[in-house]
């Protein structure tokens, strides 16, 4: 069912008072955004067919009665869009269960030399059944059921099937609906590339996908929801580029690793809250989302590569932006995001301490306990502290902070210069650090992640050159 954004387009909104029943006839995947606002429905019956509820279908009802025609695990793994009073739906009936039980078989079979089943019903449902991971194919070696690819409707992996295989889908024009098991670890490349008629996809609440891989969901221009689940860290290149019809991400938490033209093309994505991991905004990820108009940012996000919100003038965006403002003239916004600089900027936090280091570098401190090193050049050496003048100690020693950004310039940092910083557990900066003295964190008694934005091997030396306390760990980006 299409999206409808205002009750003059809903062909049905002048029988609004007289609307007491709502049936969705089998067969029906997406109920789309407004359908039903601000009717005064009492009960709605919905198929087991559905896999995406969007928003404002629950508006103006007091008390619903709702007849779901399938079983509570594929209840549970609908992609409800957050905030809907359907979300709190209350499920009166289980019917029908999620895999068929009395349909016909139309073709079926056996993937060689894999524990894995397949079997396709005449209305259009593809079962896939096993244990393990799938094979991976590719575009001149697809997958025994793409012969009967005009056929298949609807998807349904379930079992203990552990990945979604490379071309699984590949270009399946009539795949409208699939609903993937909760033991799916990975969406490998390709799987879903160009299913142009894919609506939804669904996972359980307890899946544990972690991955999406590379063009993942390729032009599947008619996706309109996704669900990424918690568990997902991983969002391949180009992995939703030109789901042009792509509205919502639901659940987008937990993401660490976000890559290039990752949501490039989503032409009608509203809105985008970032993940707190993340640290890189990569080259192009919303570029060309061009009814973006809304974007939380939150202050551990210290770059954002060349037009990553290319999304037009800016004149229509607003940011939030979890830090002060003085911390966002710190973050590098590379050349392209002429949409980030004309928007609106709401700050979110207070500097609540500030200095300078030298005349190069400055440092300030949030509300929020993070403290930011800006600046250009080596942080000088620090004492230990120990029958010292406050004046050979780091300024910020007494103050209390949980994570440090390095911005972009600052090329070293010295001895002592987080001593006894016992609630730091977060050191974010670039590989343009090009010494780290190994007595830096000194009295520091939480585990402490460094992320390093660039490759492993180019600061390999700073890894390897000293012995860190084993509280300290490096990651990369």
């Amino acid at each position: 069912m299409m999206d409808y954004s205002s009750t003059a387009e809903i062909p049905w909104y002048s029988y609004a008072g007289d609307i007491v029943v709502v049936e969705l006839s089998d067969g029906i995947t997406y109920l789309g955004q407004g359908n039903l606002f601000m009717i005064g429905y009492e009960q709605i019956t919905i198929p087991e067919s559905v896999v995406g509820i969007a928003s404002h279908n629950g508006q103006g009802i007091w008390e619903l009665k709702v007849n779901y025609e399938g079983s509570n695990s594929s209840w549970n793994s609908i992609a409800i869009c957050e905030g809907d009073k359907l979300s709190n739906m209350l499920i009166l009936s289980a019917t029908v269960d999620a895999e068929k039980q009395n349909a016909d078989v139309c073709q079926s079979g056996i993937i060689d030399s894999t524990d894995h089943s397949w079997i396709l019903y005449n209305d259009g449902t593809l079962i896939i059944d096993g244990t393990g991971n799938m094979p991976e194919w590719s575009e001149t070696n697809l997958p025994p059921w793409n012969i009967y690819r005009d056929e298949i409707v609807k998807l349904v992996i379930s079992g203990n099937i552990e990945n979604v295989g490379s071309y699984a889908f590949y270009n399946m024009d009539t795949l409208q609906s699939a609903r993937i098991g909760s033991l799916v670890k990975t969406i490998d490349e390709y799987a879903f590339y160009e299913c142009d008629n894919l609506l939804a996809v669904a996972m359980g609440k307890d899946s544990i996908l972690q991955e999406i891989d590379e063009q993942a969901f390729y032009y599947c221009i008619n996706l309109r929801c996704v669900n990424l689940l918690d568990s997902v860290e991983t969002i391949g290149r180009e992995a939703f580029e030109y789901c042009t019809s792509l509205r919502y991400i639901l659940q987008f938490n937990c993401v660490k690793n976000l890559e290039n033209y990752a949501f490039f093309g989503c032409e009608k994505l509203k809105q985008i809250t970032l993940p707190e991991g993340l640290r890189v905004v990569p080259y192009a990820a919303f570029g060309r989302c061009f009814e973006l108009c809304y974007v939380n940012i939150p202050s551990t996000i210290i770059k954002i590569e060349e037009s990553a919100f290319f999304v037009g003038d800016g004149t229509n965006l607003v940011v939030d932006y979890a830090g002060s403002k003085e911390h966002w003239n710190t973050k590098v916004i590379d050349y392209g995001n002429i949409s980030i600089d004309n928007a609106i900027i709401n700050f979110g936090r207070e500097i609540s301490a500030l200095g300078n280091v030298n005349e190069d570098i400055k440092w300030t401190l949030e509300d929020s306990g993070v403290l930011v090193i800006d600046g250009t050049g080596d942080m000088p050496n620090y004492a230990d502290g120990i029958g010292v003048n406050d004046q050979d100690i780091a300024e910020w020693v007494r103050e209390d902070y949980h994570t440090v950004i390095i911005s972009d310039g600052i090329t070293s940092i010295g001895d002592y210069a987080f001593l006894w910083a016992e609630n730091l557990t977060t050191v974010v900066m670039t590989n343009g650090v090009y010494n780290i003295s190994w007595n830096a964190f000194d009295g520091c008694y939480s585990p402490i992640t460094i992320y390093v934005i660039g490759y492993e091997d180019e600061f390999e030396p700073i890894v390897n050159g000293a012995s860190y306390p084993n509280n300290v760990t490096f990651s990369f980006y």
